[in-house]
């Protein structure tokens, strides 16, 4: 087993351990091998790379696989033309706000609608991106600063033209139930009350399919991308009821289509 998708104290907030705590544990339980899949930077990249090189000296044979869980969006032209049209209205609310005698007013159907699964402008998927080559570290650092500078909205992003553009020598693969093809499968059962969201709703024939036709049209986008060798449908086992239903649809998805899917522990 080699952990694909692992986050350190880099993922700010979420992560705890520095890359060598990180590292050393993994070969200290038998391992030879880890990724470090921060979130949507790679500021832990020289700590992790010193500390590989280090334990090689040493006589440890270990491998640092170099990635980063960015932040995903199909179309960041579309993304920016809803950001633009939410910076127009917050400018309309605050000068609404200024003109009135300063109560609040609690818009309650607003402050539930808290997921940012179907928000436009909060819109972002988790995407793991891991490097095949010196070349495709390079474009990683590429798309890492491209998505701070051209989808930047609390989180950085990038979308499937840049990762077209620098998308050479990486693997894609689809994260936690925070992914895109988590987002598909949500998405195509958005009738349904969250609670509702387990793996039997998919024992219906026809929504099994309305699934895995989303799930297929974002896979076409991302093998457009990094070419068909380079997606992998990503499995991950924990408590949520929602991450047992995205798990049975990409098997499905994997079994139909001849492909083999990848199972991470998503550490942290």
């Amino acid at each position: 087993f080699v952990g694909l998708h692992a986050h350190s104290v880099g993922s700010m907030m979420d992560g705890l351990g520095y890359p060598d705590e990180h590292q050393n544990f993994a070969f200290e339980n038998g391992m030879d091998a880890l990724a470090l899949t921060d979130h949507g930077n790679m500021n832990m990249f020289p700590h992790a790379h010193q500390n590989s090189v280090a334990m090689n000296k040493a006589g440890k044979k270990f491998k640092f696989l170099p990635g980063v869980e960015a932040y995903y969006h199909p179309d960041l032209t579309e993304w920016r033309a809803h950001y633009e049209a939410h910076l127009v209205e917050m400018r309309e609310k605050k000068k609404k706000s200024d003109e009135d005698d300063g109560s609040t007013i609690e818009n309650e159907e607003e402050t539930k609608d808290a997921s940012k699964w179907f928000n436009p402008v909060k819109r972002r998927h988790h995407l793991v991106l891991l490097a095949k080559s010196s070349e495709g570290l390079k474009n990683i650092f590429k798309l890492v600063s491209l998505s701070n500078k051209r989808g930047f909205y609390k989180f950085p992003r990038i979308d499937r033209a840049m990762l077209k553009e620098y998308g050479k020598d990486v693997i894609v693969s689809s994260a936690c139930i925070g992914g895109p093809f988590a987002y598909d499968t949500f998405y195509s059962l958005s009738d349904l009350d969250k609670s509702q969201l387990n793996w039997k709703v998919l024992d219906d024939p026809a929504k099994m399919e309305k699934v895995l036709r989303a799930i297929g049209n974002t896979h076409d986008q991302l093998v457009d991308a990094v070419g068909a060798e380079n997606v992998f449908h990503e499995i991950q086992f924990n408590k949520l009821e929602e991450q047992h239903l995205v798990n049975r649809a990409l098997l499905e998805f994997c079994k139909r289509n001849g492909l083999s899917p990848i199972a991470t522990a998503d550490s942290h």
